[in-house]
C-alpha cells in the first residue's frame, strides 16, 4: 500500500517530495472533461451507462 501513496519527486534542497503542477492540472482537466461528457450523454441519450462507468471508477473509496 505504501507504493501507491508514495508519489512525487525528490528535489535537491528539499526534505519533502514535490508534484509537478502541470501534470496534476492536466490530469484534473482530463477527468473533468470525461465527467462532463458523461453527464452530457445522460442528458442527450437518456441513459446512465457512461455516467455509471465514470463515477464508479472515480469513487473507489468503498
Amino acid at each position: 500500500m505504501g507504493f501507491f501513496l508514495d508519489f512525487g519527486e525528490n528535489i535537491d534542497g528539499h526534505d519533502y517530495k514535490v508534484i509537478n503542477e502541470r501534470d496534476a492540472r492536466a490530469s484534473a482537466g482530463i477527468m473533468f472533461l470525461l465527467g462532463l461528457l458523461s453527464l452530457f450523454s445522460v442528458h442527450l441519450y437518456r441513459t446512465i451507462f457512461w455516467a455509471e462507468l465514470f463515477f464508479s471508477s472515480v469513487n473507489t473509496s468503498k
